[in-house]
């Protein structure tokens, strides 16, 4: 729906949903506002992650082509990569259903791929501008990777600014949280915390230097630097 002109655009044609409860399809914007990702499906069988077009002139189509629980879409801060969490390659629990995730990202462009592949000490191929690259999803399997070094009971993940690495939290059978920071080049995995659980929403700052846990005894700030806590006072 646009304010300026009051037109609405139909981007997910009725029927790709089905909503068990309230709450349990996600879709996000991707930061140039050109792109949405959303879990088509149903949670109760399989799920995928899906691109819509914002200005509904392409159809929706199939990301993750997973044939697993797919959800929590998000994008990297260029929009030319989406990435979610995926049940395919976690352990299953004795009614089969997922017990552990993974976190996997889809590269859009060629681009985003080989910027991706290339080493710190390699060339970085040059982004595209915002309006001027478009999704290439031909042979968009082999250009879809697992970012995790483990499955994990995952409570949070979120790409950084520089879509360098990826912070990640998971959680123990004790509800334990345990936060790790993964370096999306070199696959260098560095634990940064490990603590019980205050909160049940977890952000990231944007310069990815702490995450925030809010719950019902108010907001805790994790220094990522060093493990340390703090509460946040309001």
């Amino acid at each position: 729906y646009t304010r300026a002109d009051g037109k609405s655009v139909t981007v997910l044609p009725e029927g790709a949903i089905y909503s068990y409860i309230d709450g349990d399809i996600t879709f996000t914007w991707s930061p140039d506002s050109r792109w949405l990702a959303a879990v088509t499906g149903s949670i109760v069988r399989d799920s995928e992650i899906s691109l819509l077009d914002a200005s509904g002139r392409l159809p929706p189509r199939n990301v993750s082509l997973g044939g697993f629980r797919e959800n929590d879409p998000q994008f990297t801060p260029d929009s030319q990569a989406l990435y979610w969490s995926s049940e395919r390659d976690g352990l299953r629990g004795a009614d089969a259903n997922g017990a552990q995730s993974d976190v996997y990202i889809a590269h859009l462009t060629r681009e985003s791929w080989d910027a991706f592949r290339s080493t710190d000490d390699g060339p970085v191929p040059a982004a595209k501008a915002a309006a001027a690259w478009e999704p290439d999803l031909a042979g968009i399997r082999h250009r879809t990777v697992r970012l995790t070094p483990f499955s994990s009971r995952l409570a949070f993940s979120r790409v950084s600014a520089d879509g360098h690495k990826l912070v990640f939290a998971t959680l123990d059978d004790t509800m334990r949280l345990a936060g790790y920071r993964v370096d999306l080049r070199t696959r260098a995995l560095q634990p940064l915390f490990a603590r019980p659980l205050t909160g049940t929403h977890i952000a990231l700052d944007a310069a990815g230097e702490n995450l925030y846990l809010l719950g019902r005894g108010g907001i805790e700030r994790i220094h990522l630097a060093d493990g340390t806590a703090s509460a946040v006072p309001f």
